[in-house]
């Protein structure tokens, strides 16, 4: 039986550079961050684990996408940030990174 491949939403492409943390030198940290500037991309992090991360990543101007625990109480809405619960299906995922970076690249 041939299977055939689901298409990608109908969606212009959005470019987006994601760096999921947390365990990384700070030397690694520092390009990571870098890069995410030079490419315009969405860090995305765990919540509550990596709220430092977080505001570091709020501070250089990054957007963000947060994956919010099962039992954590999402943050407080931010400029160039957004949430989903961390099971979040593939397609929601997508299009909240692809909001959140048209949503900084508008702003």
């Amino acid at each position: 039986m041939t299977r055939t491949k689901a298409r990608p939403p109908d969606t212009s492409p959005v470019p987006c550079s994601v760096w999921f943390g947390p365990r990384v030198t700070p030397a690694e940290e520092r390009d990571f961050i870098d890069h995410l500037v030079a490419e315009r991309g969405v860090a995305v992090c765990c919540w509550p684990r990596d709220t430092a991360l977080v505001r570091k990543l709020a501070s250089a101007g990054i957007p963000r996408l947060l994956l919010v625990g099962p039992d954590a109480i999402p943050p407080d809405p931010a400029p160039q940030q957004a949430w989903v619960r961390r099971a979040a299906g593939n397609d929601e995922i997508h299009d909240a990174l692809v909001r959140t970076r048209l949503e900084a690249t508008s702003a």
